[in-house]
């Protein structure tokens, strides 16, 4: 997985609140993203405070793309991508990149 902050044309580096970010990986698409345990998530590294993201524009197997809040605090976050997994759709899965993302 490879994040892409549109704003500083960066990868698995920084976010840019208010900004478009792009995921790109295999098997990224989010089968239920009204479900507010499902989507993508940032997750402060040193607090653990967790935002979802709403804004979901592009929702496919090999790429998401999301809008960073534009009222995110300052500090460095790890992206987290929640999504049932199987037929059945009841065993939520989740995958954490390995980088940490630097908002300032």
């Amino acid at each position: 997985q490879s994040p892409l902050d549109n704003n500083t044309a960066l990868c698995n580096s920084t976010i840019s609140a208010g900004h478009i970010m792009e995921l790109k990986g295999i098997n990224l698409r989010i089968s239920n993203p009204d479900d507010p345990s499902q989507g993508v998530f940032l997750i402060k590294a040193d607090d653990n405070e967790t935002v979802k993201m709403d804004w979901l524009k592009v929702n496919r197997q090999r790429l998401l793309t999301f809008k960073v809040p534009a009222d995110l605090p300052v500090g460095s976050y790890y992206l987290e991508l929640r999504n049932n997994y199987g037929s059945s759709e009841v065993t939520l899965r989740t995958g954490r990149l390995r980088y940490l993302l630097e908002l300032s």
